[in-house]
C-alpha cells in the first residue's frame, strides 16, 4: 500500500512539473466596431458603439467609442448624423458611457439602417432593421379567487390578433407591482400559455435597450401556434392576500422584428448550454464588425389595480 502511494504522489509531481504556458504566437485580429441599437417605432434612434477585444484580453469591459461618426438611412436616404451623448449620473457628472441620438421620429414599415466609422480604429460597420408593424392587442383580463391556502391566485389573459401576411415575433412583459409600507417591488407572472419560449431575459434586454433594469420576467415567441389567428395569451400569478390593496397587474407586448428575434434566441441558447456541448454562436447582424441593429412597436402597455379586482372576505380559520 505504501508502495501504490509513493508511486502516485511521485506521478502527480511528475505532472506537475511539466506543466507550462504556451504563448499565444496567431495574429492578434484588429478591434472591430460593435454596434447595438433597438429601434422602436414612433421613437428617435438611439446607438451604442464599443470596441471589440481580443479573446486573451484580460479586459473584460468593452470600450465605448466616442470619435466615430454614425449616420441614419431611412429606406435608402440619407436622414440625418447622429450626436455623441455622453452620460450623466442624477449630479451631472460624467459616468464614462455614451450613445449616438437622432433626432428623427422613426415609423412602423420604414427601413432603417445605421452606418458607423471610426477613423482612429479605422473601422466601418453598418446593420438595418425594417421596423415592424403596431400589434393589434385587446384589453388585458384578469381574474382572481382566494384558494384553499388563504393566497390569491390570478389569471392573466392577454388577447392578440396575428396578422397573417408573414411570420411574427412577439416580446411580452408582465408581473405584479406592489407598493407596500413605503417600498416598491416587483413579482413575475407564471407564463403558462404554450407559446411562449425561452425565459428570463430582463438583462439581456435592458442592456441592448439602453435602459435601468427592471424585476420580472420577459418571454418571446413567435406566431408559431396561432398564425394569422386570435389568440389568448395566459399567465398566472400567487399573490399574499395583504398585498392586494397595494398591488397592480401590469404587462407590456411588442412586436418585434426578425433579427431581435434571432438575437435573443441565440443567448438563450448559449445561456443553457453546458461546457460539454457545442458553443453557441450569439446571432449579429451587422456587416463590417459586430452587434444588433433591431426594431420594436409597442403594442400595448397596461396595468389594472388589484383591488378592482377581487373582494376578499375574512381569512378562512
Amino acid at each position: 500500500m505504501l508502495l501504490r502511494i509513493g508511486l502516485l504522489a511521485g506521478l502527480l509531481v511528475g505532472l506537475g512539473a511539466c506543466e507550462s504556458d504556451v504563448e499565444f504566437e496567431g495574429e492578434q485580429t484588429a478591434p472591430q466596431l460593435v454596434m447595438n441599437a433597438v429601434v422602436t417605432a414612433n421613437s428617435s434612434p438611439k446607438v451604442y458603439l464599443s470596441e471589440s477585444r481580443f479573446f486573451l484580453d484580460d479586459e473584460t469591459e468593452y470600450t465605448d467609442i466616442k470619435d466615430a461618426s454614425v449616420s441614419l438611412y431611412v429606406d435608402g436616404v440619407f436622414v440625418e448624423e447622429l450626436v455623441l451623448v455622453e452620460e450623466k449620473d442624477i449630479y451631472g457628472n460624467l459616468l464614462g458611457s455614451c450613445y449616438y441620438k437622432g433626432s428623427e421620429l422613426l415609423r412602423s414599415g420604414s427601413l432603417v439602417e445605421f452606418r458607423a466609422s471610426c477613423e482612429r480604429l479605422g473601422a466601418q460597420a453598418k446593420g438595418s432593421t425594417t421596423i415592424p408593424a403596431v400589434p393589434v392587442v385587446e384589453d388585458m383580463r384578469v381574474s382572481c379567487r382566494l384558494n384553499e391556502s388563504n393566497y390569491v391566485e390570478g389569471i392573466v389573459q392577454l388577447p392578440l390578433n396575428d396578422p397573417k401576411e408573414q411570420t411574427n415575433y412577439y416580446w411580452l412583459s408582465a408581473g405584479l407591482f406592489t407598493s407596500y409600507s413605503g417600498e416598491g417591488f416587483r413579482t413575475p407572472v407564471k407564463y403558462v400559455d404554450k407559446v411562449f419560449m425561452g425565459g428570463r431575459m430582463s438583462d439581456v434586454l435592458d442592456d441592448i435597450l439602453g435602459e435601468t433594469p427592471i424585476d420580472g420576467t420577459h418571454v418571446f415567441f413567435s406566431d408559431e401556434y396561432f398564425y394569422g389567428y386570435r389568440s389568448l395569451l395566459w399567465m398566472e400569478f400567487l399573490m399574499h392576500p395583504e398585498y392586494v390593496p397595494y398591488s397592480e397587474v401590469w404587462c407590456e407586448l411588442y412586436q418585434i422584428d426578425q433579427h431581435l428575434f434571432r438575437y435573443l434566441l441565440s443567448v438563450e441558447m448559449a445561456e443553457e448550454g453546458t461546457s460539454f456541448g457545442e458553443p453557441v454562436q450569439i446571432y449579429s447582424n451587422v456587416e463590417g464588425g459586430m452587434g444588433l441593429v433591431g426594431s420594436r412597436a409597442v403594442g400595448t402597455k397596461q396595468s389594472i389595480s388589484c383591488s378592482e379586482l377581487i373582494n376578499l372576505p375574512d381569512k378562512k380559520e
